[in-house]
C-alpha cells in the first residue's frame, strides 16, 4: 500500500528490486517532486532508490476502477460494516445509535496500530457515518454525523 523507507529497505534485504505500491513515494498524490529538490527527506529517499536500482510501480488506478471501489470494499469487510451499508459506493452507513466515543472504540479495536484524530463531543449520539479511507472532500458528504477519512 505504502512505499516508506522501511519497505524499501526490506526489499533490498530480500534481494528484490520491484516495489508495487498504491500510494505515492513523495508526499503528494501526483508524486510531483519539483518543489522537493532541496528537501533532505526527498533527497535521501531518491538517492536510496537510485543507488539500489529500485523500480517503483505505482498501481493506483485499477483498484479504484472497480465497482464498488476495491479499497472501500476491503475496508467495509475489515470493519464488518456490510450490513449497515446504505449505498452502492459502500461509503455511507446507518448504525444503531451510539456515541462518538463508542464508534471510536470499535475503530481502535479493528485498527489497534492506527492513530485517530477526532473532532467533536465524545458523548455525541451518532448513527450516520461516511467512510472515505483515502483522500476526501468533506463537502461531498454532508449530511452525516461522522466523517471518517484517511487523509485530510
Amino acid at each position: 500500500m505504502f512505499p516508506p523507507m522501511d519497505v524499501l529497505r526490506q526489499a533490498i534485504k530480500k534481494n528484490c528490486n520491484l516495489i508495487i505500491c498504491h500510494e505515492p513515494l513523495y508526499f503528494n498524490g501526483s508524486d510531483d517532486t519539483r518543489k522537493l529538490q532541496n528537501d533532505s527527506v526527498y533527497l535521501e529517499k531518491h538517492k536510496f532508490i537510485a543507488d539500489h536500482k529500485l523500480v517503483i510501480w505505482r498501481f493506483y488506478d485499477y483498484i479504484h476502477s472497480l465497482h464498488p471501489d476495491g479499497i472501500t470494499t476491503g475496508m467495509v469487510n475489515k470493519l464488518g460494516w456490510k450490513e449497515f451499508v446504505v449505498n452502492e459506493r459502500l461509503n455511507q452507513f446507518v448504525f444503531p445509535p451510539t456515541t462518538l466515543a463508542g464508534l471510536l472504540g470499535k475503530l481502535k479495536k479493528t485498527f489497534p496500530q492506527n492513530s485517530f484524530q477526532v473532532v467533536g463531543d465524545p458523548q455525541l449520539t451518532v448513527s450516520k457515518v461516511i467512510l472515505s479511507p483515502g483522500y476526501s472532500s468533506e463537502a461531498r458528504y454532508i449530511p452525516a454525523d461522522v466523517l471518517i477519512i484517511g487523509e485530510a
